[in-house]
């Protein structure tokens, strides 16, 4: 009964700060109607949807879209909508945009919050992090915004005039030594809402990297083979 009241307690003190976005376009080039795309039994974004459930109040979470049927799946959770406008809903609309009009729509409505965790439903396995230790740094650091990277673990180059240059190592430097990289694997991302409202940002100069690790947190659907892979994992009990 007392971990189930320390539970509720992080919920509740994460109502009061954060707002919760899943944004999900209905049109995509490279996988068609990905978002709603069945993966093992369930829409892709259900994943999303199921793991908000599980960190945050329902009324905290909303689903960001222009499609129909992804506002049937979130009703069927319980979860609110916010009806993305046309003009925002193609292929070259950056998220920002997107949400800078949702910020502005909650601000007329005069509803109370001051931190946004966006949740991509290209991005299904989040269980290998602990949220409230996300949060907490957030909060302690005083930070704008905060984003989850991975580590590369390649030896990393570029193709110029039919030439490969190596970016992070040197030919025949041992793999142990190379340059440690990382990559914004969009799994989360936490950010302050005047950063979005007074500049149309999400992510700030001063960005805060929160490095997970688990290949799972790795799986970033845009494609087919992404979509393989996702079903591959689920179904040998990898994650």
């Amino acid at each position: 009964m007392k971990k189930h009241l320390i539970i509720l307690k992080i919920k509740l003190i994460m109502t009061n700060k954060f707002l919760v976005i899943i944004p999900a376009r209905k049109n995509s080039r490279r996988l068609i109607s990905k978002n709603s795309k069945i993966l093992c039994g369930k829409p892709l974004i259900s994943y999303t949807i199921e793991y908000a459930i599980k960190n945050f109040h329902l009324d905290d979470i909303w689903v960001n879209t222009d499609d129909n049927k992804i506002i049937s799946i979130a009703k069927k959770y319980g979860i609110r909508t916010y009806l993305r406008k046309s003009e925002l809903a193609t292929s070259t609309t950056l998220i920002s945009d997107t949400i800078y009009d949702q910020c502005k729509f909650f601000e007329k409505k005069k509803l109370s919050y001051q931190d946004i965790i966006l949740l991509q439903p290209t991005n299904p396995f989040r269980e290998n992090f602990n949220i409230n230790e996300v949060i907490k740094i957030y909060l302690s650091k005083k930070i704008k915004s905060l984003m989850t990277v991975s580590r590369i673990y390649k030896k990393l180059g570029k193709i110029s005039n039919n030439k490969f240059l190596p970016f992070n190592y040197k030919f025949e430097q041992r793999s142990q030594k190379i340059e440690s990289l990382y990559f914004e694997n969009g799994a989360l991302y936490i950010f302050n809402k005047d950063l979005v409202l007074n500049h149309k940002k999400l992510i700030s100069d001063q960005v805060y990297p929160f490095i997970t690790s688990g290949v799972e947190s790795e799986i970033d659907i845009d494609y087919e083979e992404d979509f393989k892979a996702a079903e591959l994992y689920i179904k040998t009990n990898l994650i």
